[in-house]
Formats: structure tokens, C-alpha cells, sequence
């Protein structure tokens, strides 16, 4: 976690208990929701993360927040361990940290944003 801190500068988004997890397996890719009550200093928000095999969108209080290219990741608030949508980590209330990164600048520019941005994800 130290060295993940220290190369990626990341920024705390959320930090806050599992609520519900769903994820389902369809056409090669592994697709779902974490849905996660605050904690801390975000005791009274709510939080959302969709994803598709990546953490790729999320939502503060149902308004959109950090989306890709940004990086999203999904830590244990207690060891800073990575979590991973693909397995069964995410139990209730089980205490994460969601942090993000921002994409490097090439992804940031017109042509970047037009090759990975939300607009061509499929969410259903």
C-alpha cells in the first residue's frame, strides 16, 4: 500500500462498508455493482461503483463522480489489500477504502476520451 501511495499520489474518494455486492458472468466479462455506506468522514453518503471486469464508473450520493480513464481501486480499509470484483471479498460490511488516480494525460485528451470514456461502456 506504501508503494502504491507513494508512485500514485492517489486521492481518498470514499471510504465506507460494503452494503451489497452483486456480479454476474456474461460474454467473457465479469459485470456488477458495489454499493457502499460511508464511514468516517463520508458517514452520511452513499457510494456506487459499477464495473466491468474493471472499476469503471462511480456515483457519490447517485451523482456521477470518478469515471474511467481515471483509475478506480478498491482497497480493505484495515490492510490496504487490493480488492478484486471477480472473487468473493466483498461481504457485507466489510470496511474498503476506494481510491482514485488520474489517467495519464494522453488519456485525457480528445482522441483519448473518445476511445475510453463511459459513453462506450454497455451498463446492462
Amino acid at each position: 500500500m506504501k508503494a502504491f501511495i507513494k508512485t500514485s499520489d492517489p486521492n481518498l474518494l470514499f471510504q465506507g462498508k460494503v452494503r451489497t455486492y452483486e456480479r454476474r458472468e456474461e460474454g467473457g466479462h465479469m459485470w456488477g455493482t458495489i454499493s457502499l455506506t460511508g464511514t468516517k468522514e463520508f458517514n452520511k453518503d452513499m457510494f456506487r461503483i459499477w464495473y466491468k471486469n474493471e472499476y469503471l464508473i462511480t456515483w457519490l450520493n447517485e451523482k456521477p463522480y470518478v469515471t474511467c480513464p481515471d483509475t478506480i481501486c478498491v482497497v480493505d480499509a484495515k490492510t490496504g489489500g487490493g480488492l478484486s470484483a471477480w472473487g468473493q471479498e466483498f461481504t457485507k460490511n466489510r470496511e474498503v477504502m476506494v481510491l482514485g488516480t488520474k489517467a495519464h494525460k494522453m488519456w485525457r485528451t480528445e482522441k483519448g476520451v473518445e476511445l475510453f470514456s463511459p459513453r462506450h461502456l454497455a451498463l446492462t
